[in-house]
C-alpha cells in the first residue's frame, strides 16, 4: 500500500512538472504570438462580449494551431451562415482546439486540487467530471455550428417563395437578371427582414459584378446552401438561358410549390405532435394526476381502519 501511494505521488509530481513546463512554454509562445489580421476581422463578426471572450481563448493559438485541420463540412456550414469570407474552417478549428486546451488545463488543475485534498471519491469524481468537460468542449462547437446552419437553412426556405415571386415580377417588367436580383433583394429585406437570405443573394450580386457568369454565381449559391429548392431554382435559370424561354412562369410555379410543401410539412409536424407528447404525459402528467386522485381515497381508507 505504501509503495502504491509513493508511486502515485511520484506520478502526480511528474504530471505537475510537465504541466509547469507546458505553462511556461505557453507563456513564452503567447508573448511572441501575434493575432493575424484575418483573425481580427473574423472576431469582428461577433458581439463585443463574445469578441473579448474569444480573444482571451485565442491566446492559446500557438498550441491550437498545431492541431487545426481544414474541414469541408465546417467550410460548408460556415458558407451557409455567410461567414466563409472572414471565418474559414482553419480559424474555426483553431478556436475549437483553443477551447479544448483551455478546459483541459482547467480540468487538470481541478483534478490536481482534488488529489491534494482527497485521493478517494473526490478524486474519482474530479477525473470523471474533467473527462466530461473536455468531451463537451470538443463537440459543442460542432453542435453550435450545425444548429446555426440548420436555422439559417430554415430561414432561407421561409423567405425564398417571396423572393421568387418578386424576382418573377421584376423580370416581367423588362429588367435584366442582375438588376432584377438587386431590386428583389431590396424588396425582400423590406418585407420579411430575412438576413440570411439577403446575405446570400447579395453574394450572388457581388459575384456577377466581379465578372463571374450568372450561371457560375448561381451554382456557387446552390453549393453553399445545399438545398434541393435552391438547386431547382438554379436549374430553372440555366434551362431558361439555354433554351431562350421565359423563366417567370417557372419561378411562380416553384414559389407555389414551395408554399404547398411548407404547408404539407407543417401538417406532418402537427400529426407527429401527439406521439411526441405521449412520453412527457406518461412520465410527468399522468403520475401526478393519479397521485392527486388516489391520495384522498388512500387517506379515507386509512382512517376507516382498512390499513
Amino acid at each position: 500500500m505504501e509503495l502504491f501511494l509513493l508511486m502515485t505521488q511520484m506520478l502526480f509530481a511528474l504530471m505537475v512538472a510537465i504541466g509547469v513546463f507546458l505553462a511556461i512554454r505557453l507563456v513564452l509562445a503567447t508573448a511572441r504570438w501575434e493575432v493575424r489580421q484575418a483573425d481580427q476581422q473574423a472576431l469582428s463578426e461577433v458581439s463585443l462580449p463574445t469578441r473579448r471572450l474569444l480573444g482571451l481563448v485565442m491566446l492559446l493559438g500557438p498550441f491550437a494551431a498545431r492541431f487545426a485541420k481544414p474541414s469541408l463540412a465546417v467550410k460548408r456550414e460556415l458558407g451557409v451562415l455567410g461567414f466563409h469570407s472572414k471565418i474559414d474552417d482553419l480559424f474555426f478549428s483553431r478556436l475549437r482546439w483553443s477551447f479544448i486546451l483551455l478546459f483541459a488545463f482547467l480540468a487538470g488543475g481541478a483534478t490536481g486540487l482534488a488529489f491534494l485534498i482527497d485521493s478517494g471519491p473526490l478524486m474519482r469524481w474530479a477525473v470523471f467530471t474533467s473527462l466530461i468537460v473536455v468531451l463537451l468542449a470538443s463537440v459543442m462547437p460542432y453542435i453550435w455550428l450545425r444548429d446555426r446552419a440548420a436555422a439559417a437553412r430554415r430561414s432561407v426556405l421561409r423567405g425564398f417563395p417571396t423572393f421568387l415571386d418578386v424576382l418573377a415580377l421584376v423580370l416581367e417588367s423588362g429588367q435584366n437578371f442582375q438588376s432584377a436580383l438587386q431590386l428583389s433583394v431590396q424588396k425582400l429585406s423590406g418585407a420579411s427582414g430575412d438576413v440570411v437570405l439577403k446575405r446570400q443573394l447579395q453574394e450572388i450580386s457581388q459575384d456577377i459584378r466581379a465578372g463571374q457568369p450568372k450561371v457560375a454565381a448561381l451554382q456557387r449559391f446552390s453549393d453553399r446552401l445545399g438545398l434541393p429548392e435552391v438547386t431547382q431554382f438554379t436549374a430553372s435559370i440555366k434551362a431558361a438561358d439555354q433554351q431562350g424561354v421565359s423563366v417567370t412562369a417557372l419561378l411562380r410555379r416553384q414559389a407555389e410549390q414551395l408554399r404547398t410543401s411548407r404547408a404539407l410539412a407543417a401538417e406532418r409536424q402537427a400529426m407527429k405532435l401527439p406521439v411526441k407528447l405521449l412520453l412527457p404525459l406518461a412520465v410527468c402528467i399522468f403520475p401526478c394526476t393519479f397521485l392527486i386522485l388516489a391520495f384522498p381515497l388512500a387517506v379515507r381508507l386509512s382512517n376507516s381502519g382498512l390499513f
